[in-house]
């Protein structure tokens, strides 16, 4: 089997930089007219949206008409757009109507989300008579899709690679999970991660996880995939030859491109932060380099206790030890 495909994310179309709002509404929507010409261009089967295609649930008319005249096209020509809620996308439940509603309605977009239950997951096919499901089926390629659940998604994981392998999954040659959420290691900015360890779950059965929820562009181990705001994959895929796929980063042009703010990034870690205020209290004072020493291991040994920090009966032979040094 044969085809290709866009791994969008984090378009968030309705953005407006306070330093610039119309302008960077602009060029977002010149953004998304270029991912629409070059996927009817390239002839791709179908694009997906792993999260945050708006920038909030309910975005401004304008922002509206660009996504509403962009699917539009494709749908025209047949190439499907999948897509799952993220981060800046979620609703409460019973909310108002969304645009996702309003084009899923239109036959423009395939929302995806499982149905979470008390000890389990279910997965349902899309279809267009219910306008809802958890997986599409596209020829030979079965998408999944998981929108954004912050912490819970490294730990509804496990429910969700069980739900796939409870399905019959032979009549399907390349599978896909869409997921809205930051990868350890290659991903600094603030927010929940998932190991690579949660992931490897999905492995036996999934051939390609198309992430978003970041503004970092990276692959890791050719099967996992975060494109970030400043553009998109385009996968070709070809299930008689080993790897499958192949992916190709398509940055936008410079005259469309946008400077992001940037993201807040995780600081240095709360015990680097501890051990510089522990070595700023010992050296002051006086003393002589082994009082000093002391006074701060004694240090580290009362925030240990107070937040916990360490196994109780370690504590008690560092106090003995502390004890013997003063």
């Amino acid at each position: 089997m044969r085809t290709s495909f866009l791994h969008l994310a984090d378009v968030r179309l309705g953005y407006h930089d306070p330093a610039d709002p119309r302008g960077s509404a602009e060029q977002l929507g010149k953004q998304f007219r270029f991912v629409i010409d070059y996927a009817l261009e390239q002839r791709v089967s179908f694009v997906v949206f792993a999260g945050d295609l708006f920038d909030s649930p309910q975005v401004d008319p304008a922002a509206f008409q660009v996504a509403l005249r962009g699917l539009s096209r494709l749908a025209e020509k047949g190439v499907a757009a999948i897509a799952i809620r993220g981060r800046h996308e979620v609703v409460r439940p019973g909310g108002e109507l969304t645009w996702y509603e309003m084009l899923s309605d239109e036959g423009l977009v395939v929302l995806l989300a499982p149905q979470i239950r008390a000890r389990d997951m279910a997965l349902e096919r899309w279809t267009r008579r219910e306008l809802g499901g958890s997986f599409f089926d596209l020829g030979r390629s079965r998408l999944f899709g998981m929108p954004y659940y912050g912490a819970m998604t490294g730990v509804l994981l496990p429910a969700l690679a069980d739900a796939i392998v409870a399905l019959d999954n032979r009549e399907t040659d390349f599978r896909m999970v869409l997921l809205h959420a930051q990868l350890e290691h290659f991903s600094e900015e603030v927010g929940p991660k998932l190991s690579y360890g949660d992931l490897l779950l999905l492995r036996r059965h999934v051939d390609y996880v198309a992430l978003g929820s970041c503004q970092s562009t990276y692959d890791a181990e050719g099967w996992v995939y975060n494109p970030g705001p400043g553009g998109f994959f385009h996968v070709s895929v070809d299930t008689v030859v080993q790897p499958k796929h192949a992916a190709r980063y398509v940055a936008y042009p410079e005259a469309i491109s946008l400077r992001w703010p940037p993201a807040p990034r995780v600081g240095a870690p709360r015990h680097s932060d501890e051990e510089r205020l522990f070595d700023e209290i010992a050296t002051s004072g006086t003393g002589t380099p082994a009082e000093r020493a002391l006074k701060r291991d004694l240090i580290r040994l009362v925030t240990e206790s107070v937040w916990g920090g360490g196994d109780i009966g370690q504590l008690e032979v560092r106090l003995l030890e502390a004890a013997a040094r003063g």
